[in-house]
């Protein structure tokens, strides 16, 4: 985890940043000789002459579409309206990305991502940058096929589909939450170099959903509940057990 934010660092800072991984498919795109120096100033001069406020050839961060900048925007119309299809994407100049930790315990699928805190602006995350903790990889689950399913200590046992749960009253708060295991490179001596990676398991959103006490009071707990055992239907088929404050 240590060399991984370190390697991030150094790509980072590098002014012309190689990829971080080095393959095969990479032989023959770089100048070695006198002639492929000569191909590659040419191509440099091309570049140049097509006018240096251009960004055709580089890379859109992650969540961004990259267009040609204008030399001044005063004088030259902007992208068409609803170019974006009808759902907006972030600006090409942000370039903060939540980073994908790999030490030994975790893989592909079961592991997390840190939020760029160093980097943000105001105490509410973008929900892209928001940290992540998946157990079993990031599930594609159908919101028309996904069902809640309320069993137990209740009088009335029920099957709510998400248009269901829609219909009940909601509410919008913001909380922040952190995970379990924030900081815990840091726990026996100071190792990492940024924020990100000493406490970017946390992170602050605006939350809108139903309560659980509406749907509790449709469902009538029974007296003597006082934990509710959730369970996700995800990969891992995650649970957490939550105390009712009323108890």
């Amino acid at each position: 985890m240590i060399e991984g934010e370190r390697r991030m660092l150094a790509h980072d800072e590098a002014p012309d940043a190689q990829p971080l991984e080095e393959c095969p498919c990479q032989e023959g795109m770089f100048p070695t000789g006198r002639r492929n120096v000569l191909v590659a100033a040419g191509s440099a001069l091309a570049a140049t002459l097509l006018g240096s406020g251009r960004a055709a050839a580089q890379k859109a961060p992650a969540g961004a579409v990259l267009r040609d900048v204008a030399e001044d925007p005063t004088k030259e119309p902007g992208v068409a309206i609803a170019e974006d299809g009808g759902y907006g994407s972030r600006s090409q100049f942000e370039t903060a990305r939540r980073v994908r930790v790999t030490v030994p315990l975790t893989s592909p699928i079961s592991s997390w991502t840190m939020t760029p805190l160093d980097a943000g602006v105001g105490n509410l995350t973008p929900s892209g940058l928001h940290f992540e903790r998946h157990h079993g990889g990031i599930p594609t689950i159908d919101p028309a096929k996904h069902a809640l399913f309320i069993h137990g200590m209740v009088e009335r046992p029920k099957k709510y589909s998400m248009a269901d749960v829609k219909r009940f009253p909601s509410v919008t708060r913001t909380h922040f939450i952190e995970c379990a295991g924030n900081g815990l490179t840091e726990w026996k001596k100071p190792t990492m170099k940024t924020v990100q990676g000493t406490h970017g398991l946390i992170s602050t959103s605006e939350w809108t959903g139903v309560q659980f006490a509406t749907i509790a009071r449709e469902i009538g707990l029974k007296p003597g509940a006082s934990w509710v055992l959730a369970e996700g239907a995800d990969a891992a088929v995650m649970t957490r057990s939550i105390r009712s404050t009323s108890s």
